[in-house]
């Protein structure tokens, strides 16, 4: 089977939509995907979720039922070759999904958050602040993207794992020499916060801060 290349703007679609399940409600999800260019970018979106984070899936029933419930919108009066195929092939996905075991279910989510956990550096205490963290990845790429302006930042342990999973999984979102100066700025900001008092924040904004340090050797900063 030939692989599957994605893009940049693939991976970054499945963090915003990670954040709109977690953080949005169906009522507001359903009214901004009811428009056509909005639900084709969303099936495209989904199809890639499916294929490379469709484990997030099921750490909330709640999720499968706004997913089901935004592609019913234009199910049946959209093109048959750039909605009816990729929708059914997603209802069908979800429909897999929801008829997992409770073994299969406990695996895949144990699996899941243990790269999740790996990629960020640090263990979560529950599964809502490991999903809230999981939603926060769309909030950190949003200030990388907006010229690095992270004044909307104000969770600084959930800004570091998802500098250490972007690190991870999308290097070329520091590509931007502005962008990486405003990150390790911010990186040593935190270090030096709170001392010494916030030994965990400081001594985890260090890790992070060498982890970046390194990528930026690699493009060549």
């Amino acid at each position: 089977m030939e692989a599957v290349e994605y893009t940049v703007k693939d991976f970054e679609d499945v963090m915003i939509i990670r954040n709109q399940l977690e953080c949005d409600t169906p009522a507001n999800l359903c009214e901004f995907y009811s428009d056509m260019d909005n639900y084709l970018e969303f099936i495209h979106a989904m199809t890639v979720f499916s294929q490379v984070d469709g484990a997030f899936l099921l750490y909330r029933r709640d999720y499968i039922d706004t997913v089901e419930r935004i592609l019913q919108i234009h199910r049946f009066d959209g093109d048959r070759e750039k909605v009816w195929g990729p929708v059914n092939d997603l209802v069908l996905y979800l429909n897999e999904l929801k008829g997992y075991t409770p073994d299969l279910v406990n695996m895949l989510k144990n699996g899941y958050l243990a790269y999740q956990e790996d990629c960020r550096k640090t263990p979560f205490t529950d599964e809502d602040e490991f999903l809230y963290s999981m939603s926060y990845d769309a909030v950190v790429l949003w200030a990388l993207k907006n010229e690095g302006n992270l004044d909307s930042i104000t969770e600084s342990d959930m800004f570091l794992a998802s500098i250490n999973y972007l690190i991870e999984t999308l290097p070329e979102t520091f590509e931007s020499k502005e962008v990486s100066k405003k990150v390790m700025d911010k990186l040593s900001e935190l270090e030096s916060t709170g001392w010494p008092f916030k030994r965990e924040l400081r001594e985890y904004s260090k890790e992070t801060k060498e982890a970046f340090q390194k990528l930026k050797i690699a493009f060549g900063e």
